[in-house]
């Protein structure tokens, strides 16, 4: 029979043995648990770690991608628009070499004894050549302005002569059609500055020559005036106003044809160079910073201010006034020079010579780098006017040769330039051969006799002083 002991109350006792079995708590059992749920947690952390990582390996691949594709496109873009750039730049040099025949050859009629009626279509003949020489400068500059190649020029120069070269462009074609022209400087205005002259020029020439285009009764003006304040970096806004009487244009027609995505277009009443030019001087004005605005009043005429910022220059730092180019109609003094005339095209080779004897000069022509190189050796000439692309051996090769020849010897030949070519960087590559002037085609008559009269005089001078010592 079993027998069970009861305590003081009577109640049973459990026995101790299993109440200590019941109430030790299971340590090692519950560390294992935890530890597998640490590791569980840490191998899930660690997976989606691993996961974000490859998402943002991945993204930033697909970004890599999408850069190098969008690199490649612009590359492309680029190359597509210095391609097309060159392109019109060789066109217009094709074009410019026959145009300096037929302006070379029209000059030479027009001082020869002609009829009225004759000297008239001699004349229609040069403005239309002229107008097509400037089509397609305005062409090139607008193929460069496309392809991000235009270039701020920074000199000296005078704002008055600017305008002056503008009104006698523009002043006898105004008159032809019964209007009238006026062209102004406000006395605020410095005489001297600093900034990109020859854009300057054309964009004057631009805004005045599209005026008295389709300007048929009434007046044209041009008014340069100095605009208030001054600007953070010392420059001077001028203000430059182009005025007329037409009244077939509306200001939103301006404004369109100064952009450069339309050029005018077939709905507007200009097109071809004019609109193309206006095109171009919104972009030359904002490429030198400043800024352009058109207004038009029905029935009264249109107005276009432009505001471009220059640089003074110190009154006490100001050059004497230069000497303007003497005009092709004026008498030119005789010029004692020898001119090696380096040029293939024939007729431009007739329109320098004829040009060069005009003025005394004795010249003598070859028709390419090679034969030029031969002709400086025998030391028989004063000046070499040296075309740029010739076959055999072209100017810039012929003048490094020429330079190469002369090292040691003391002797130094001037050799200016004639090229089709009129960008800046033609010019720095001309200099960078190794010559010392640069006249562009179609040549002026003025321009090339200025040219060689310097040289003339240089030569004078330093045997002058050969001789007095």
């Amino acid at each position: 029979m079993n027998t069970h002991s009861h305590g003081p109350n009577g109640a049973g006792e459990r026995n101790s043995h299993e109440d200590d079995s019941q109430a030790r708590p299971l340590g090692p059992l519950s560390d294992l648990t935890e530890r597998r749920r640490l590791e569980d947690e840490l191998r899930r952390m660690a997976y989606e770690a691993q996961e974000a990582r490859a998402d943002a390996e991945s993204a930033a691949s697909l970004v890599r991608a999408e850069a190098e594709e969008l690199a490649r496109e612009r590359d492309q873009a680029a190359a597509h628009a210095r391609a097309s750039s060159e392109f019109i730049a060789s066109m217009a040099h094709d074009l410019r070499t026959p145009l300096n025949g037929v302006l070379g050859m029209v000059e030479f009629l027009l001082h020869s004894s002609l009829t009225e009626e004759q000297r008239d279509q001699a004349l229609t003949i040069r403005g239309s050549a002229e107008s097509l020489v400037r089509l397609v400068g305005d062409i090139v500059d607008f193929s460069r302005a496309g392809a991000g190649q235009l270039e701020v020029q920074s000199e000296e120069f005078s704002v008055r002569d600017v305008v002056d070269d503008v009104a006698r462009l523009l002043a006898q074609k105004a008159v032809a059609k019964g209007i009238t022209f006026s062209a102004t400087v406000a006395s605020t205005v410095p005489d001297r500055m600093r900034g990109d002259a020859a854009h300057l020029r054309q964009v004057i020439t631009n805004l005045a020559s599209n005026a008295v285009r389709f300007t048929d009764e009434g007046s044209v003006t041009v008014a340069l005036s100095r605009a208030p304040g001054i600007l953070a970096d010392g420059r001077v806004p001028l203000r430059i106003e182009v005025q007329d009487t037409d009244a077939t244009l509306s200001a939103e027609n301006l404004a369109a044809l100064m952009d450069q995505r339309t050029g005018g277009g077939e709905k507007h009443p200009i097109s071809g160079s004019a609109g193309l030019g206006l095109a171009i001087s919104r972009r030359l004005v904002e490429l030198m910073g400043g800024t352009i605005v058109v207004g038009s009043e029905p029935g009264r005429g249109s107005a276009i201010s432009v505001e471009v910022p220059l640089e003074r220059v110190a009154a006490a730092a100001q050059p004497a006034q230069p000497a303007q180019a003497p005009d092709f109609t004026l008498t030119m003094q005789p010029l004692d020079l020898r001119v090696l005339v380096a040029e293939d095209n024939a007729v431009n080779q007739k329109v320098a010579t004829r040009m060069l004897q005009r003025w005394g000069i004795t010249a003598h022509v070859v028709p390419d780098g090679r034969a030029a190189v031969e002709a400086v050796s025998t030391g028989a000439f004063d000046l070499v006017l040296m075309d740029v692309l010739m076959p055999r051996q072209n100017g810039f090769d012929a003048t490094s040769e020429i330079r190469r020849h002369e090292a040691g010897t003391g002797r130094r030949i001037p050799v200016v330039a004639m090229t089709a070519h009129g960008l800046a960087q033609e010019r720095e590559r001309c200099f960078e051969a190794g010559m010392d002037g640069f006249v562009a085609k179609p040549i002026q008559a003025a321009e090339l006799y200025a040219e060689l009269a310097k040289w003339a005089e240089a030569r004078d001078m330093a045997e002058g002083g050969r001789h007095a010592a």
